[in-house]
């Protein structure tokens, strides 16, 4: 079985090529004793992610898979709240559909997405690469794992979302809170007149859209993971297996990974080895 110790450096994080504000990536020497492509993972973390909370995902990836390419991409409050446009969000994660154009057409896609924030980023890289193929064809993808999404829409669920990169000051997170409460008032009655104004719904659709993405063989969906909690007071498991319960009923191949206390975001941190058990069974590094 692989190991999940990773490796020590003073900043993983130097590792990857900054191609944009939020999109980075990892390319390895090629390995020319391996005949085959490298396999492409693409980490799309939750909304507001401090770079200190990014590096263990990055640096245990890196050991499961050392001749993996690796992208992964930020988001903010602002991308949901305010550029949430199609034209906007496109143009933002351009350099990581650039990137996946650029590698070997048999290369394996897995795709790792943490909360709303992931999926919205996901969905709307999906569309991208489709409309950046003069056939219009979907992504292939070997498999795609849910991190604590997808959710619904909610005020309640939104602003403890959202809340996640106010201060610590007391006074600032106040203000903070009460801006963020105008701005989820606003965008929610935005999205009764622009449907693409409600990123959580965005990203719920547009990754199980199998006119977006489909699995390696072009024709089915590709194997789908939900890691989730009843602990998650942000998104509620009921939300998560009506999704996965969807995608199911489609055809899609669903696997429920249900952790009992860890809180959003949390559960690798709750439980490692039965959360890295799960991602290296999808990479293939059993």
């Amino acid at each position: 079985m692989a190991s999940t110790t990773t490796t020590t450096t003073t900043n993983p994080l130097k590792a990857f090529t900054k191609l944009s504000p939020t999109v980075y990536i990892h390319r390895p020497i090629p390995d020319p004793k391996n005949d085959q492509p490298p396999p492409i993972i693409i980490l799309a973390f939750w909304m507001n992610a401090h770079p200190r909370t990014l590096t263990k995902y990055l640096t245990t990836y890196r050991a499961l898979h050392p001749t993996a390419t690796i992208i992964y991409t930020l988001s903010t409050s602002q991308d949901f709240l305010i550029h949430f446009s199609a034209r906007t969000q496109h143009a933002r994660l351009g350099p990581a559909v650039a990137a996946l154009r650029a590698a070997p057409p048999s290369s394996k896609i897995h795709i790792h997405m943490f909360s709303n924030g992931g999926t919205f980023a996901v969905a709307n890289l999906l569309e991208a690469y489709k409309a950046s193929s003069s056939e219009g064809r979907p992504l292939a993808v070997a498999s795609m794992l849910y991190d604590s999404a997808p959710g619904t829409s909610t005020f309640r669920g939104g602003m403890r979302a959202l809340s996640v990169g106010l201060p610590a000051n007391p006074v600032l997170r106040g203000v903070g809170t009460v801006l963020l409460a105008a701005l989820m008032v606003w965008s929610m009655l935005v999205a009764l007149v622009v449907p693409r104004a409600d990123g959580v719904m965005v990203g719920r659709r547009g990754t199980a859209d199998a006119a977006l993405v489909v699995g390696e063989d072009g024709r089915r969906p590709p194997r789908r993971c939900y890691l989730y909690s009843e602990g998650d007071a942000v998104v509620e498991a009921r939300d998560v297996e009506a999704h996965a319960d969807e995608v199911e009923r489609l055809g899609g191949e669903v696997e429920r990974v249900r952790f009992e206390r860890s809180a959003h975001v949390s559960h690798m941190k709750t439980d490692p080895e039965r959360y890295w058990g799960v991602v290296r069974r999808y990479l293939g590094v059993d």
